[in-house]
């Protein structure tokens, strides 16, 4: 098939083999608009740290799965299965002892509200795995969120300031890079913030990661 250039704001320009351009775009589109600027961010880093300067069908499909949360993989899989070059869309269909292959009926608009529905309805769910399952580069280094210490971290900045949060920022990422490895646990975002945080505000900060410990 053809292949696309296209320049993605993580790389200097990667080349899209086959059908993963249209895997991509397919991917935002049936992304609800709210967190697709999230899912492009988290595509495109996915992009940039697993492929060089190409990007086949088989790249997208380790692409998804490092992005998505189990409990919506098997949607985003079932939009790339869609776009597979050669891919045949069949049902299989069992009655009794016997299994017949038939032609799927699903249309892209069914998938789509579908999809929808079920990213509308398990949105906090959404929220909090991707949470619990997200690397993210931190001081140039790669870490990985466990648990929901990333919510935490996330949650600290919101609660302070605009005009302070990138200082808050860069003292949290200072500590993470000093203190931790590759994995980042809640028990060391508790370390980081008695490292991070004034004194004044610590009893604040801690409140907040309280909030979101999980049980």
């Amino acid at each position: 098939g053809a292949s696309t250039t296209t320049v993605l704001s993580t790389s200097e320009g990667v080349c899209f083999e086959q059908n993963s351009k249209l895997m991509y775009d397919n991917m935002l589109e049936e992304t609800p608009w709210f967190i697709r600027k999230m899912v492009q961010k988290n595509m495109n880093n996915a992009i940039a740290d697993l492929c060089e300067e190409i990007v086949t069908e088989n790249d997208m499909y380790e692409v998804v799965k490092q992005i998505t949360p189990k409990a919506n993989l098997q949607d985003s899989l079932d939009v790339l299965d869609k776009h597979k070059t050669h891919a045949v869309k069949e049902l299989v269909v069992s009655n009794g002892a016997s299994t017949t292959t038939v032609p799927s009926t699903s249309t892209d608009n069914d998938t789509y509200e579908v999809f929808l529905q079920n990213s509308i309805d398990d949105l906090e769910q959404f929220e909090e795995e991707l949470h619990r399952t997200s690397s993210f580069m931190v001081s140039g280094k790669e870490v990985r969120f466990e648990q929901n210490s990333k919510l935490m971290y996330d949650k600290i900045l919101e609660g302070h300031p605009v005009f302070v949060r990138k200082v808050v920022k860069n003292n949290l990422d200072k500590a993470i890079s000093e203190m931790c490895g590759e994995v980042m646990t809640e028990n060391d975002m508790y370390e980081v913030i008695n490292v991070a945080s004034p004194k004044p505000l610590l009893k604040f900060n801690r409140i907040i990661l309280d909030e979101h410990k999980t049980s």
